[in-house]
């Protein structure tokens, strides 16, 4: 019969007490909120500040795990993603620190020790601590273990891909005493450490804490843990998998009952229909899980490819559902920071094929928020408006400057270069020398600004980027009369420039980001000014880097306007989450984005593969409450 040492859905929590079925008690300290888990059911959620002592996490007192193999399960949500956005001390380089007294307080609060019974430091001291953790501890929050068993050596798997992009993902650690260790996410098998040399050797009965380390300190930030299991045998790869499909199945319906579904993007009866069919999913799923419960051992293959089928059925009608919506009034694609290195280059391959893409959907635009070149270089220059022009086809060009651009050529220089490829294309007349200018397309408006100075000749690569971020009395001008113009009618006014909202980067790295990120001019305050006043307006920049998950994408500011961070286009990993592209260096993201009237709908994609990214996907209302 198995060894069950742990088993917990927090649905029965009386006090301070959380109640496992096992019939183990956990002490609760700093009041975690209960909220919904992927399934609904409840789960804790743990908002640390970092640093020190952790003020909420669960004590679950000493658990003798001895010298036996065992494994480790539990959902996790993570409520900020790797992002780049610089949220690191000045005195602190950008790098993967593995010891927690490295990072900063700042660092610290968006991670953690998610579960252990060792002090968190205890594998890398001489004399540690037997024991085990699963943490988010590290800078960008990556994924990492460490294991000890007495006397033993320290066995740890760091800087695995984080999971850290506001969604609910399956991590599951099996200790194999005999042959390894094996850390799996979403039912997938990530990383491998041999664990030979600590058999027999005993864990201890170590303090067991969810939230924290083994010492109450290290607490976990802004993550919520739902249905933490621990068994005391090794769980097989197929047995993992099963599980994962059923639960997932389960988190797709706790994520479509949230969803905005807004009628002028959805019918109503398609609504309906999904609604139930997930529903009935949801059924099948809990009959097989019974049915296996029945029969015990069986054959977990099997079991495996039945779950799987399952999930891939309710996946394929899901998406489908998402992707087949009404006839928008206007579709583009919006990218960022492609960072073109030359002609024929990889990136430059693969914003052709986002272009070409884009073109087969029949969409009428493609809009860039600048850095399209990776330092303002001939080659790179022109291995972007090479690409643009081979396939954009019937697109139209609405491509800003980024900071990248200006690093080789004087600014009269460059303004004559961008503006004479815009005139090729249409979008301007010829001769034309504003860095902005506009476009229109199915009742919605697109205004394209440039930020740059016309007093610098050279910087160089010196990071002397201040006039990068500047903007001038003529173009707030051009960006008044518009917004006046175009706005009051309940339909989005799209604005491209490539610097960072204010707001919105300080709210991504609770004010601890560079002041160059933002726009950033003597003007810069009247450009505030005019934004708020016009609810109509999205405001879409790049320059950040940021990945896909909660830091990027729209953005609802304190007057009324939306700002979409764009997800970065170049090689783009950071806050991706676990998927099938787990592995992989070369993700190209971006969003098509379509309008419905006041109703903006956001599609993540990974172009290389075209691939809808439906989980990233959003909905806004201009002028509105948030959907």
């Amino acid at each position: 019969m198995e060894r069950v040492i742990l088993d917990v859905d927090f649905s029965r929590i009386e006090g301070n007490r959380v109640i496992s079925r096992t019939g183990n008690q956990g002490e609760i300290h700093g009041d975690p909120a209960v909220v919904r888990g992927y399934d609904g059911r409840p789960s804790l959620y743990f908002d640390n500040q970092g640093g020190g002592e952790a003020g909420q996490y669960v004590d679950f007192g000493s658990v003798d795990l001895g010298e036996d193999s065992f494994s480790v399960s539990l959902w996790m949500r993570t409520h900020r993603n790797g992002c780049n956005g610089w949220p690191y001390d000045e005195v602190m380089p950008p790098q993967d620190f593995e010891q927690g007294n490295q990072r900063t307080r700042k660092q610290r609060r968006y991670g953690g020790v998610i579960l252990a019974n060792m002090p968190w430091d205890g594998g890398y001291v001489e004399e540690g601590q037997a024991g085990f953790s699963l943490a988010n501890a590290q800078y960008q929050v990556y994924f990492s273990t460490c294991f000890r068993g007495e006397g033993g050596e320290v066995i740890r798997l760091g800087s695995m891909k984080e999971p850290d992009d506001d969604r609910w993902h399956l991590v599951t650690v099996v200790f194999d005493r005999e042959i390894s260790e094996r850390v799996y996410l979403d039912g997938e098998l990530l990383r491998e450490a041999s664990l030979e040399s600590e058999k027999g050797k005993s864990l201890g009965q170590g303090r067991l804490v969810l939230g924290a380390d083994g010492q109450g300190r290290n607490g976990l930030g802004e993550v919520t843990i739902s249905s933490l299991r621990i068994c005391g045998r090794v769980m097989t790869g197929e047995e993992i998998g099963a599980g994962f499909a059923l639960g997932d199945i389960a988190r797709i319906r706790e994520e479509l009952g949230k969803r905005p579904l807004p009628s002028k993007i959805y019918r109503e009866e398609r609504v309906r229909e999904i609604l139930e069919t997930v529903k009935t999913a949801e059924g099948e799923a809990e009959r097989l899980k019974e049915r296996w419960r029945e029969e015990g051992e069986g054959d977990w293959k099997k079991r495996e490819e039945e779950a799987a089928a399952l999930r891939g059925r309710i996946v394929s009608a899901y998406e489908e559902f998402l992707l087949n919506t009404e006839k928008p009034d206007v579709s583009f694609l919006l990218v960022s920071d492609a960072h073109v290195e030359g002609p024929g280059m990889p990136k430059a391959l693969a914003y052709g094929k986002a272009l070409t893409w884009a073109n087969e959907l029949g969409f009428d635009a493609f809009a860039d928020c600048g850095d399209y070149s990776n330092f303002g270089k001939d080659p790179e220059l022109e291995g972007y408006w090479e690409a643009v022009e081979k396939n954009r086809g019937r697109l139209a060009a609405l491509v800003t400057l980024g900071n990248h651009e200006t690093l080789e050529m004087s600014s009269g220089e460059l303004k004559a270069y961008h503006t004479g490829k815009l005139a090729q294309m249409g979008m301007v007349p010829k001769g034309y020398d504003k860095l902005y200018y506009e476009y229109e397309a199915g009742g919605c408006h697109f205004l394209v600004l440039s930020q740059i100075s016309d007093t610098y000749t050279l910087t160089g690569y010196k990071g002397l980027w201040v006039h990068a971020g500047d903007l001038k009395k003529e173009q707030l001008v051009w960006l008044e009369e518009k917004l006046e113009a175009y706005s009051g009618h309940k339909r989005p006014v799209f604005l491209f420039i490539h610097n960072s909202v204010r707001e919105v980067l300080a709210r991504q790295t609770d004010g601890n980001y560079k002041e160059l990120s933002v726009i950033l001019s003597t003007w810069a305050h009247e450009f505030y000014q005019i934004l708020d006043r016009y609810p109509e307006v999205v405001v879409c920049t790049g320059h950040v880097h940021h990945g896909l998950g909660d830091c990027c994408g729209a953005v609802k500011t304190r007057a009324g306007y939306h700002a979409i961070d764009v997800p970065c286009f170049a090689q783009n990993q950071f806050g991706y989450g676990m998927s099938k592209l787990l592995g992989e260096v070369n993700l190209h993201t971006g969003y098509m984005v379509s309008v419905f009237g006041n109703q903006v709908l956001l599609r993540a994609v990974e172009v290389e593969k075209r691939q809808w990214l439906t989980s990233y996907d959003q909905v806004i209302e201009v002028g509105e409450e948030e959907l």
